[in-house]
């Protein structure tokens, strides 16, 4: 017996650092990852983060404020947030490769089929491409941390059915609740998801006989719920608010949105950071989607009454989604991170089909594997390769816009990135094109999205702005100064048009009205870094001219 389990642990021991070394090597080359989009507002500019009483407050993220600010606290090295991410990724992948080997042992699967079915599981999920923004995109660690422990409160779960301490594991798993939900609000999915792991794969008479368990699980959702009920990060892309969907509109908008996450976890090709998905106008324009998606529904609810494993693969899949790929409207309708966990399901539903179909052949199960091996290669080279488009923000700009042409936002960056890397030319050229783009997306009104970055109404200002920078770095600050004056009289209240206006207005040897603009800028925004700036430059330079 003490040799069995001494094998038994040798091998977990291997296949574990197998999977996690599999993992590391994949994202070896994520650490030369930039910031990217809201790394800036959340990472670089954000306030909060200066002290760890305000980076855990007013947020529905506190224990991912407290990682961010641990790593400013560091020194803000992009190392040290890309090793955070990866730790945090590995780990969640090891909690998959338990959950799954621990299962099958509970399914009558032999020891080393566990080992092999688990440790293919787990690398395929841990080295998809469709979770290099959960990982390597520095911000969205707050979804990786989230399902890092809600695969905890699971594998807690798991180590409790057989153990003769199941009330120390079972209070774990509640703990490993508790702070999933201190990480991001979609952890309240979690006590569903037990639930329908336990009526699966335990519980086969009476799945409500842990109630206690139950209950415990269901009362750390008060933490997120208790959060939102305050000003946080979220508070103007989450929920029916102004300028978000409808319910209705952002459920038929899903429709289409989901069936592509289906198509992009089965071929992951073509990988979009950000997809700025238009909606749906009317149920007509996503019939087909709608059909198919309530037949996949379906067939889960109906399998998974049966407990059939391949639907319980489907169903979790469905549930995880359901926080934000339902009837609740957020201001992006389609992101590949929301991606993290969902994957799992899908991983076990396709899975499970390919072993049913390999293991009645002659040596079924080393084709199972050789074939699992063959794709997890496959996606780990894909993974690999996709890590490079978050080296430079130009190249992920010009990767998205090639998938997305009119996505405002995507443009916007990629002007900001041409202007920094001093390429001014070209920085005009695409500032103007983003500038086109935004009248004929005025002029078409509905075509276009009402959210995210598809509003061309309310990225037109940010478009002209930029137009007058490429315009005022190439010399020409009379034209530059016809574009800040359109971006105002569309915004007023634009503070970068505002600071743009004013230097046109010195490099024209209008200094005085400069200061005027810049005094705009300030009344806007009074600990405005740039305008403080700018205003002393020039008080300066008309110093040594007097």
């Amino acid at each position: 017996m003490d040799n069995s389990v001494t094998e038994s642990a040798h091998g977990v021991r291997w296949s574990g650092w197998l999977v996690a070394a599999v993992v590391v090597a994949v994202y070896s080359n994520s650490f030369a990852g930039v910031f990217l989009m809201d790394d800036g507002i959340r990472i670089l500019e954000n306030p909060a983060l200066n002290s760890l009483f305000t980076a855990i407050c007013g947020t529905t993220r506190p224990l991912v404020g407290l990682t961010l600010w641990f790593n400013r606290a560091l020194g803000g090295h992009l190392a040290d947030f890309h090793l955070f991410n990866l730790v945090v990724h590995v780990t969640a992948t090891l909690l998959l490769f338990g959950v799954v080997r621990r299962t099958c042992r509970l399914g009558g699967v032999s020891v080393a089929q566990s080992y092999v079915i688990a440790a293919v599981g787990s690398a395929g999920w841990g080295v998809h491409p469709i979770l290099t923004q959960s990982v390597t995109y520095i911000i969205q660690r707050a979804e990786s941390m989230m399902g890092m422990f809600l695969l905890l409160t699971l594998y807690c779960f798991v180590r409790a059915v057989p153990s003769s301490s199941q009330k120390r594991w079972l209070a774990a798993s509640v703990f490993a609740c508790a702070l999933g939900m201190l990480s991001k609000p979609v952890m309240v999915v979690a006590p569903l998801m037990v639930l329908l792991f336990d009526w699966q794969f335990c519980c086969v008479q009476y799945p409500f006989r842990r109630w206690r368990y139950y209950a415990a699980l269901l009362a750390t959702a008060g933490i997120s719920i208790a959060l939102m009920l305050f000003p946080n990060e979220s508070s103007s892309t989450v929920g029916v608010g102004v300028g978000l969907l409808s319910p209705w509109r952002y459920l038929l908008t899903q429709s289409a949105v989901i069936i592509h996450y289906l198509w992009l976890l089965v071929w992951p090709r073509d990988l979009c950071f950000d997809y700025a998905w238009p909606s749906a106008p009317r149920l007509l324009s996503v019939w087909w989607q709608a059909l198919l998606l309530i037949a996949l529904i379906v067939l889960a609810f109906v399998g998974t009454r049966k407990r059939n494993l391949a639907a319980f693969g489907l169903a979790t899949f469905f549930l995880l989604l359901l926080p934000t790929s339902s009837i609740i409207p957020v201001a992006d309708a389609a992101v590949e991170h929301r991606l993290y966990l969902p994957l799992v399901g899908m991983i076990v539903c396709t899975g499970t089909l390919l072993y049913r179909l390999m293991s009645p052949l002659r040596r079924g199960i080393a084709l199972y594997a050789m074939i699992a091996v063959v794709t997890v290669v496959a996606l780990g080279a894909r993974t690999y390769d996709r890590n490079a488009d978050y080296h430079r923000v130009e190249r992920m700009a010009r990767d998205t816009v090639r998938l997305r042409p009119d996505n405002f936002r995507a443009r916007s960056a990629l002007v900001l990135a041409l202007l920094d890397a001093q390429q001014y030319e070209a920085g005009e050229l695409e500032a103007r094109e983003l500038v086109a783009r935004l009248e004929r997306g005025m002029t078409l009104g509905g075509v276009y999205a009402e959210t995210g970055g598809m509003n061309a109404y309310g990225y037109y200002p940010v478009g002209l702005t930029q137009l007058g920078r490429s315009l005022l770095f190439l010399g020409k600050p009379v034209d530059a100064l016809v574009a800040f004056n359109r971006a105002l009289d569309v915004r007023p209240e634009h503070k970068e048009a505002w600071l743009g206006k004013a230097l046109a207005l010195h490099e024209s040897g209008r200094s005085a009205q400069a200061l005027d603009a810049i005094a705009d800028a300030l009344k806007l925004d009074p600990r405005y870094a740039a305008a403080l700036g700018a205003r002393k430059a020039i008080l300066r330079e008309s110093k040594h001219a007097e």
